[in-house]
This record gives structure tokens, sequence and C-alpha cells, in this order.
């Protein structure tokens, strides 16, 4: 009786402490959602280039035991990589060579069958692809970024819209979507810019959590954080088409001048503000002289400096005027109208 008392209570210890003698199995590592790479846990960075299909390609078929594939998948991202080295020198072309080198490390250890999870996998992804991504200005084409300019409002209005309907993990998902795209607008800058891109980044992962979490309450607190988000690129944009116009390279000139003005656009839209009050002749301007700059290269050198110097001084001018005592609950019930 004794004895069997002791079994008895060996088995509720067992049940209660998930097993005994045997180690608790961890979750399955989680795919990555078609078309992104998770690096750092919950940054999202959107696949744009050869490299970023290589790694996800990888990751996907190492989770499927399908490690031939993951390590062929892994040797074309370091051969992309060699390839675009080409532009870079200095500190930037050792750190690019150090990334190389990380993954043919990684695919001779999946070949070896070395490889002891795929977190370890993760980790090297995540360093290499983020080296990449720190580099990548260097040896992209003027208007690299054009296709993708209006994608993190997509987001901000499918977050919104899913946000306002309680679905609020697809909503969280958006959030982290569209942080991945300042994220990745973010390469090649500095200074306060760079900063605050920075910052808008990781108040868009914060409020992803706290929307996900059920922290996040009210519509007005993703209102402001989308404004000045839009405010944050159009404020990169803007400074980059001085930039660009200083070098002549007009075609990018009328790229950056054209997403500067959009999401001013998207800013005055997002708060509400009354668009009498945004200068809509400096509007149609930009978006005359971007024309001019794409189409031709023809302009006016006084109208084209007028143009973008104005519409620098409206986003500041809108930046400062622009505050979160500004939003009410009511002007922020409008945008549930934003297409899903």
């Amino acid at each position: 009786m004794r004895k069997q008392r002791f079994l008895l209570l060996v088995s509720v210890f067992c049940l209660v402490f998930a097993g005994c003698g045997s180690k608790k199995q961890k979750e399955p590592a989680e795919s990555w959602p078609a078309g992104w790479l998770v690096v750092d846990d919950d940054v999202w960075l959107p696949i744009l280039n050869d490299l970023g299909s290589s790694l996800y390609a990888a990751r996907s078929a190492y989770l499927n035991k399908d490690y031939k594939t993951a390590s062929k998948e892994i040797w074309a991202g370091a051969q992309y990589l060699k390839l675009k080295i080409q532009p870079i020198a200095g500190r930037a072309k050792l750190e690019v060579e150090q990334a190389i080198s990380q993954l043919e490390q990684l695919a001779k250890a999946i070949d070896q069958n070395d490889l002891r999870s795929i977190k370890e996998l993760d980790e090297v992804f995540s360093k290499v692809y983020k080296v990449d991504l720190k580099h990548r200005q260097a040896a992209v084409r003027d208007g690299y970024w054009a296709p993708y300019t209006e994608e993190p409002d997509a987001h901000f209005n499918r977050a919104y819209n899913k946000f306002v309907n309680k679905d609020f993990r697809t909503a969280a998902i958006e959030l982290r979507k569209s942080a991945g795209y300042l994220k990745m607008q973010s390469v090649g800058t500095s200074g306060d810019i760079r900063s605050s891109l920075d910052a808008l980044n990781k108040l868009l992962l914060r409020l992803a959590n706290d929307v996900e979490s059920g922290v996040a309450s009210s519509s007005v607190r993703i209102d402001t954080t989308i404004v000045r988000a839009h405010l944050a690129l159009a404020q990169l944009h803007q400074q980059q088409a001085i930039d660009s116009f200083k070098a002549k390279r007009l075609q990018n000139t009328a790229y950056q001048l054209h997403a500067a003005a959009f999401h001013l656009e998207r800013a005055v839209y997002w708060s509400d503000y009354k668009l009498d009050l945004i200068d809509e002749e400096l509007f149609k301007n930009a978006q005359q002289l971007a024309g001019e700059l794409a189409e031709s290269g023809g302009y006016n050198a006084n109208f084209a400096s007028k143009t973008i110097v104005g519409l620098g001084e409206e986003i500041a001018k809108f930046n400062k005027t622009n505050s979160p005592l500004f939003f009410t609950s009511k002007n922020s019930t409008q945008h549930s109208l934003g297409k899903d």
C-alpha cells in the first residue's frame, strides 16, 4: 500500500511538471509571413531583392527538413552579396564580406548536420539582412523605392480598419508591416531624419504590441502615430529631393518630390487638418515639377528651387501645428472609410 501511494505521488508530480525523465518539447518555430522577413523577433522587413527571397526560401526549406534546398538558397544569398559588393568600399565592404562569410559557414553547418536550432539560423539571417539593408543605398539605382511610396499608407489603412473592427491581431500585423517600410526607407539617412525615422519605427512596434495585447483601446493613438510617420517620411523625401536636385539627378528628384508631397497629403488626411490651411498651389507645383523632371528633364531652375524649398517649409509648418492635442475621437472615426 505504501509503495502504491508513492507511485501515485510520483505520477502526479510528473504530470504537474510536464513529464518525468524526459525533456519538455519546445514549440515548433513559426513560418515567416509570405513576402516578409522577421528579424530580432518582431521587426518585419519586406522582401525587395534576391537576398531576401533566398533567405526566406532557405528558412522555409529548413523548417520542412529539406536541408539540401536550405543550403542551396543560403549559398545563393552569399553569391548575391558577392555580386553587389563591387560598388562598396572601406568599412562597409568589410561588413558585407563578414556577412558573406557568416552565410557560407551557415550553409556548411547545414550540409554537415551541425546546425543545432532554427534560432541559430534566424540570428545569422537577421545580422546578414541588416548589413545588406545598411549598405543597400550605395548600390541601388535612382527611383529604387518609387514602387513602394504608398505601401506604408496602405498598411496604415488596413491596420486602422482592422482595429475598429476589433481584429486586433491583424491590426498589429499591419502596423508591423508599415514599420518595416519605415525601417527600409531609413537606409542611407543620418542626423535628425534618421533619428526621427528610428523613433517612429520603435513607436509603431510598441503600438503594434499594445494593440495586439489590448492595451491600446483608442483609435486616436493610431491616428497620431500615423500622422507622425507620414510627416517623418515627407521630411525624408523633401531633403532627398534637395540633395538629388543639387547633384542634377533629375529622375530621382522627381520621385523624391512626388513622395514628399504624397506623404504630406496623407498626414493632412489622417489628422483631419483643414485642407484650405495647406498651400494647394504648392501641391500642384510640386506635381507639375515632378512630371517635368521625370518626362523631359526640362525645367525652370528658379521655379524648381522655390517649389522644393517651399514644400519643405509647408511640411515644417504642418509639423509645428500638428499636436496630439489636435486629435479628437470624433475626428479619428472618419478613417474607417479608408480602403481595406
